[in-house]
Protein backbone atom coordinates (compact mmCIF):
# COMPACT_ATOMS: atom_id res chain seq x y z
CA UNK A 1 0.00 0.00 0.00
CA UNK A 2 0.98 3.63 -0.56
CA UNK A 3 2.27 5.55 2.46
CA UNK A 4 3.17 8.86 0.79
CA UNK A 5 2.97 10.42 -2.66
CA UNK A 6 4.43 13.45 -4.40
CA UNK A 7 4.59 14.91 -7.90
CA UNK A 8 7.92 16.40 -8.99
CA UNK A 9 8.49 19.46 -11.11
CA UNK A 10 9.07 17.22 -14.16
CA UNK A 11 5.65 15.58 -13.52
CA UNK A 12 6.97 12.25 -12.27
CA UNK A 13 4.85 10.70 -9.52
CA UNK A 14 6.74 9.14 -6.60
CA UNK A 15 4.97 6.80 -4.21
CA UNK A 16 6.40 5.82 -0.83
CA UNK A 17 5.55 2.19 -0.09
CA UNK A 18 5.65 -0.14 2.89
CA UNK A 19 8.94 -1.41 1.42
CA UNK A 20 10.77 1.10 -0.76
CA UNK A 21 9.29 3.41 -3.38
CA UNK A 22 7.92 3.51 -6.91
CA UNK A 23 8.26 6.12 -9.64
CA UNK A 24 5.70 6.61 -12.37
CA UNK A 25 7.42 8.79 -14.95
CA UNK A 26 5.63 11.51 -16.87
CA UNK A 27 5.76 9.14 -19.86
CA UNK A 28 4.07 6.34 -17.90
CA UNK A 29 7.11 4.14 -17.22
CA UNK A 30 6.95 2.50 -13.77
CA UNK A 31 10.12 1.77 -11.80
CA UNK A 32 10.40 0.12 -8.39
CA UNK A 33 13.16 1.08 -5.95
CA UNK A 34 14.17 -1.26 -3.14
CA UNK A 35 17.20 -2.96 -1.64
CA UNK A 36 17.84 -4.50 -5.07
CA UNK A 37 19.01 -1.15 -6.43
CA UNK A 38 20.56 0.55 -3.41
CA UNK A 39 17.45 1.88 -1.73
CA UNK A 40 15.77 0.79 1.47
CA UNK A 41 13.37 -2.01 2.33
CA UNK A 42 11.79 0.18 5.04
CA UNK A 43 8.56 2.09 4.60
CA UNK A 44 8.89 5.56 3.04
CA UNK A 45 6.86 8.00 5.09
CA UNK A 46 7.69 11.23 3.27
CA UNK A 47 9.07 12.29 -0.13
CA UNK A 48 10.25 15.86 -0.64
CA UNK A 49 11.74 17.69 -3.64
CA UNK A 50 14.04 20.54 -2.63
CA UNK A 51 14.61 23.82 -4.50
CA UNK A 52 17.43 22.22 -6.55
CA UNK A 53 15.24 19.33 -7.70
CA UNK A 54 16.88 16.77 -5.42
CA UNK A 55 14.49 14.20 -3.98
CA UNK A 56 14.67 13.24 -0.31
CA UNK A 57 13.01 10.18 1.21
CA UNK A 58 12.28 9.82 4.94
CA UNK A 59 12.02 6.22 6.06
CA UNK A 60 10.63 4.52 9.11
CA UNK A 61 13.76 3.41 10.96
CA UNK A 62 16.35 3.55 8.15
CA UNK A 63 17.18 7.25 8.05
CA UNK A 64 16.89 9.54 5.04
CA UNK A 65 17.86 8.86 1.44
CA UNK A 66 18.80 11.28 -1.32
CA UNK A 67 18.03 10.51 -4.96
CA UNK A 68 20.16 12.27 -7.55
CA UNK A 69 19.48 10.02 -10.49
CA UNK A 70 20.67 6.61 -9.29
CA UNK A 71 22.18 5.57 -7.04
CA UNK A 72 20.56 6.49 -3.78
CA UNK A 73 22.65 7.91 -0.96
CA UNK A 74 21.78 6.87 2.59
CA UNK A 75 21.90 9.65 5.17
CA UNK A 76 21.42 7.68 8.38
CA UNK A 77 24.28 8.75 10.62
CA UNK A 78 26.35 5.57 10.19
Amino acid sequence: PAISITQTRNNDIWVGLMEGAMRISATGVIADFSTKNGFTGASVSRIYEDSKGVLWFATDGDGAYKFTNPPFTSINGE
